[in-house]
């Protein structure tokens, strides 16, 4: 199903507006970068706000792992490249390595939320990289964290349709 530019992507843009710096959690750098329908037009604001220097974003490097696995699974070596290079070009987005101090809040994630551990890091480094919120589409880790806001896409989205 195609989305509507309607009512839940006025929503999300207004909200965005509420924070400066961002987490982005994997799938909103896996709809971007494969374009999927439903998503594009909500990371495609997303991201364009992120270049224009609007809002600054922050990812783990777990997220960087999490894309090239395919990729790399297919011996696809221009696509991780085209990824390396997405990420280390897109203006106003830090990749932030996984310290200890972010290794040990993630285990505290994920002991009380119960959430996986890539997604506890990812977490983590958005609490230890001082960001206002997450934006992600998981919602499961939407209901369990309680660290900082995590905006759901999906929420959004069904404001539209």
């Amino acid at each position: 199903m195609e989305p509507r530019n309607g009512a839940g992507l006025g929503v999300f843009r207004r909200t965005l507006g509420d924070y400066k710096r961002l987490a982005l959690d994997t799938s909103i750098m896996v709809y971007f970068l494969e374009s999927v329908p439903r998503f594009q037009p909500y990371v495609g604001h997303l991201l364009k706000e992120v270049e224009a220097g609007r809002l600054t974003a922050v990812v783990s490097v777990v997220v960087e792992l999490e894309l090239l696995v395919k990729p790399l699974r297919l011996e696809n070596w221009q696509a991780a490249q085209d990824i390396r290079e997405f990420m280390s070009g897109l203006p106003n987005l830090e990749i932030v390595p996984t310290s200890r101090s972010i290794a040990q809040r993630a285990a505290l994630v994920r002991a009380r939320s119960r959430i996986g551990v890539p997604d506890s890091i990812i977490i983590s480094t958005a609490v230890e990289a001082s960001c206002d919120a997450v934006v992600g589409n998981d919602i499961e880790c939407a209901k369990r964290i309680a660290d900082l806001p995590y905006l759901c896409l999906e929420d959004f989205i069904s404001r539209g349709e």
